[in-house]
This record gives C-alpha cells, structure tokens and sequence, in this order.
C-alpha cells in the first residue's frame, strides 16, 4: 500500500491537472455563452421599443394627416429656399443698380459743373 502511494499521488496530480483544464475550458466558454445571452437580451429590449413605437404608429388615427403636413412641411421648406434664392438674386440686382445709378449721379454731377462752369465764361465774355 505504501508502495502504491507515490502512483496514486501521481495519478491523482494529472487527474487535478486535467481537471483544471477542462474548468478553464468551461468557464470560457460560460463567458461565451453570457456574452451571448446578454447581447440577445439587448437585442430584444430593443426590439421590443421598435415595437412599442411601431404600435404606437398603428394606433395613431391621425397618422395620415401627420404625412399630410409633413408633406406640407416640406413644400413650403422649398418654397422658402426658392423665395430665399430670389431674394439674394434681387438683392444683387439692386446693388448693381445702385452702383450704376451712383456712377451716373457722379457723371452728371461733373457734366453739371463743367456746364456751370462754361455757362460762368460765357457770361462773363459777354459782360
């Protein structure tokens, strides 16, 4: 019996030691499959807000007038761009027209004084 005991202690060892192994193993893949049950877990509760919002939708009775408006909405976001464009495009107008209008001002203002100016030497040639 004495003689067995070195065997036994051996054999007892490498039982412990495949032991370990095979509880590392196990505990991987526990991990794996808690991993796994916690993103299907999360998969549900987010399908099931999808769902709570897409019966929420079904049960709205005034869905139809919603897209009516929204419809509306989005035509008159159109309209206010286009109307926006025209404005910027009138604005620019207006600024060459000013510009144009100035220049002219400026013109005449200098035809009006060299005319006053020829008016002044003529009457005093004729004096």
């Amino acid at each position: 019996a004495d003689e067995d005991l070195p065997r036994l202690l051996d054999a007892n060892n490498y039982e412990i030691a495949g032991l370990k192994v095979k509880n590392k193993q196990l505990l991987f893949e526990k991990r794996e499959q808690d991993d796994k049950l916690r993103r299907q877990h999360q998969e549900i509760v987010s399908l099931k807000e999808q769902q709570k919002k897409l019966n929420t939708l079904i049960s709205n009775k005034k869905l139809g007038e919603r897209e009516k408006l929204e419809m509306d909405l989005t035509t008159a976001r159109v309209t206010i761009a286009h109307q926006e464009n025209k404005i910027q495009d009138l604005t620019k107008a207006v600024e060459i027209y000013k510009k144009t209008a100035d220049r002219e001002v400026r013109s005449n203002q200098i035809q009006l004084k060299k005319s006053q100016n020829n008016l002044r030497d003529f009457t005093g040639c004729v004096q």
